[in-house]
């Protein structure tokens, strides 16, 4: 077997010689055929190395002329070889990109950092293809997904976006992506669902929003270690502190609203929330309590508001007597 991948190859050379290029072609063919149907752990070094020369010649005369799926598979071919590396990986990916495959395109890339993590147009290649990965596809399950999303690269990538008030509504839907591939591959992300639900938000989607924060809010983190599980739970608390407000249920709101006073960037805006909620639930005497700490921020705007507030509800108590 060994020594079949051999003499096609010494036959495709006398034939190359000769000037017969075609019958040079169908032996290099047939050889690097032989060799990928014995497998390379079963040749000789030299005829090992010989093969995978073959292999290579097929996999550039695909790709010149256009043959992408043969393309893939003689590459694909060669990553057995001491000599494949980095370059055949990013030449892999380019060419299931080219096929509409950015799952495989991404699988290509992250073995490729394996050589070099800092390689720019690989680290450029990854964000195109998590872009691009279809959400949809039976293919991107957790199971699917796991080694090839890193669900902290998303987060961070997705929460600039977010952060980037002038974002256009088609980087919201980027972040949105990035944020549902991290979703999937930890589901118990709490980072990830409270950024995916602000991304929702900021794309009008006030229903999914809801939905999503009220799961991170359920989801309470408890004990030691929980990475930025508080913080998350903690931004949920006070996106459903607005949003029940904004949509009349305001006893909600003011649960949500007191966990969020526990957090070190609750402020004056919370306590008119505060105030908000129980002024809606008529519960007045309390309102006038909340609005009262707010004009304890002298410098905020918000202090002038409480005053106009405590004003109005003085005024409603004197013309009810």
């Amino acid at each position: 077997g060994s020594r079949m991948v051999r003499r096609l190859i010494a036959l495709a050379r006398l034939l190359e010689a000769r000037g017969d290029e075609d019958g040079s072609r169908a032996r290099f063919r047939q050889a690097a055929e032989a060799g990928r149907a014995m497998g390379p752990e079963a040749l000789e070094p030299e005829d090992k190395d010989l093969y995978f020369r073959a292999a290579r010649h097929q996999a550039e005369l695909a790709e010149h002329e256009g043959r992408g799926a043969d393309a893939i598979g003689w590459w694909q071919a060669t990553l057995a070889s001491d000599r494949s590396g980095i370059e055949t990986l990013r030449r892999l990916a380019a060419l299931h990109e080219a096929a509409g495959d950015p799952l495989s395109a991404l699988r290509d890339v992250v073995k490729g950092l394996i050589y070099q993590a800092d390689d720019k147009d690989l680290l450029e290649r990854r964000d195109r293809y998590l872009w691009s990965i279809p959400l949809e596809s039976p293919a991107c399950t957790a199971e699917g997904l796991k080694g090839l999303v890193d669900p902290v690269h998303c987060v961070r990538k997705a929460k600039g976006i977010l952060d980037d008030r002038r974002g256009d509504p088609e980087w919201l839907e980027v972040a949105e992506h990035l944020l549902a591939l991290a979703d999937r591959v930890d589901p118990g992300n709490l980072m990830a669902k409270a950024l995916l639900s602000r991304a929702r938000l900021r794309l009008g989607d006030r229903d999914a929003a809801i939905a999503g924060f009220e799961a991170v809010r359920a989801a309470k983190p408890t004990g030691l270690f929980q990475g930025d599980g508080p913080e998350a739970w903690q931004l949920a608390n006070q996106a459903l502190g607005d949003l029940y407000l904004e949509v009349g249920r305001p006893a909600e709101a003011i649960a949500c609203l007191a966990d969020f006073r526990d957090s070190p960037r609750s402020g004056a805006a919370t306590l008119f929330k505060l105030g908000q909620a129980h002024e809606e639930l008529g519960e007045l005497a309390k309102a006038r309590s909340y609005y009262r700490q707010v004009t304890g921020y002298e410098d905020n705007p918000l202090a002038w508001q409480a005053r106009e507030a405590i004003d109005r509800l003085s005024r409603g108590a004197e013309g009810g007597n």
